[in-house]
């Protein structure tokens, strides 16, 4: 091209600049549709790199890709035209409860005096009823912030030795630092108390901690979902703990529903 009152003209060009593009072909193994979902295919320009995401339904597990390899995610680099199918399989139910009816009657409670676990219709994400704090005998689901309270509500569950997945909905504002809900394992033997805190440095022996982070901040429903293991089998109480101080806070303090442990 010219140039023209000494400034060069260079040509500009988009897209891959010059280099080949490929199809990245991500699927769901024949049949397994209904289990899951994968992301991260389409056209690439060569020698970058695309992640690559399995996403298995609620019910199943991803297992693997065709390849034998295990990665998820899995960031592949393009080099060419390249097909990667996930496969998926079942997974085992071992515990479910929407809080609607009779499989609840085996839930305890060891509550605080005024901010108290409920089941009930003060506070649900599908169906009427749902578990949650409540400062009015559970009528909604609403707490009072000017005094501490530690509540729990639990139930035991018999365990094979091996890996799990628990998931379930929740939501809750509360407060940053000081008013939440976490969730434990803890042996069957021992029976939750108010002198049990959330700290990591004051777990009792043999209770096991299922969400890393203080649940809180979240005024609409949330999905949780975490993978934990059980090396000796036996009896263990699922334990949700709500823990409050008594300075500010926000309503809706805690609210479970859905509840779904599975066997790996």
């Amino acid at each position: 091209m010219q140039r023209s009152y000494g400034a060069p003209v260079r040509a500009v060009r988009s897209g891959c600049s010059g280099l080949s593009q490929y199809t990245i072909t991500a699927n769901v193994a024949a049949g397994q549709s209904a289990m899951g979902s994968v992301s991260g295919g389409g056209t690439h320009c060569q020698y970058t790199r695309t992640t690559l995401r399995a996403t298995p339904n609620s019910g199943y597990r991803f297992t693997q890709w065709s390849d034998g390899n295990t990665d998820n995610p899995r960031t592949v680099n393009v080099t060419g035209n390249t097909a990667y199918t996930a496969e998926f399989v079942s997974t085992p139910l071992v515990y479910s409860t929407g809080f609607e009816g009779g499989q609840d009657v085996a839930w305890e409670f060891n509550n605080a005096a005024t901010n108290k676990w409920y089941i009930g219709s003060g506070a649900y994400q599908s169906g009427s009823k749902g578990l949650y704090i409540s400062d009015n005998n559970g009528t909604s689901n609403t707490y009072y912030i000017s005094t501490t309270n530690y509540s729990f509500a639990y139930r035991t569950l018999d365990f094979e030795a091996g890996n799990y997945t628990v998931e379930f909905n929740w939501k809750c504002v509360g407060e940053t630092c000081c008013d939440y809900v976490v969730v434990y394992l803890c042996p069957d033997s021992q029976v939750p108390s108010s002198g049990y805190t959330s700290s990591s440095s004051t777990i009792p022996t043999g209770w096991q901690r299922l969400t890393s982070e203080r649940l809180n901040g979240q005024s609409s429903w949330q999905t949780f979902t975490q993978t934990f293991n059980v090396s000796t089998a036996g009896a263990y109480k699922l334990v949700f703990f709500w823990r409050n101080d008594g300075s500010v806070g926000s309503a809706p303090p805690a609210a479970i529903d859905n509840v779904n442990i599975y066997k790996h």
